[in-house]
């Protein structure tokens, strides 16, 4: 997405955290917000800030990055990638972008 001349992805990763373009405000304003948490992706997810198949699995890959950033602990990942799932229960993607399997994250159990 090109805007005022400058080319945009619909996510992509800087610096340590996930930048989106915020869907909801679209197309009246043009508004990018971090997420910095699991939790952020979670709550993009649920309120509809991402959409689309793609992207919603893309954010939910993201936010398993986010967590492991955070906590790498087995159950803290296996519990996010839940939260993660649950997010948009109908969003099939969501399964792909986050699947709850240790060998995923690279932690044992």
């Amino acid at each position: 997405m090109k805007i005022q001349g400058k080319e945009y992805r619909t996510i992509w990763f800087e610096n340590y955290v996930v930048k989106i373009i915020d869907q909801t405000k679209l197309p009246h304003q043009f508004i990018i917000k971090d997420l910095k948490t699991v939790k952020d992706a979670v709550n993009a997810i649920k309120i509809m800030e991402v959409r689309g198949a793609p992207l919603i699995g893309g954010t939910a890959a993201y936010g398993i990055a986010l967590a492991v950033q955070e906590n790498t602990d087995y159950e803290f990942l296996k519990k996010s990638a839940v939260e993660l799932i649950q997010s948009r229960p109908t969003a099939i993607n969501l399964k792909w972008g986050c699947p709850p399997r240790h060998h995923v994250y690279g932690v044992s159990k």
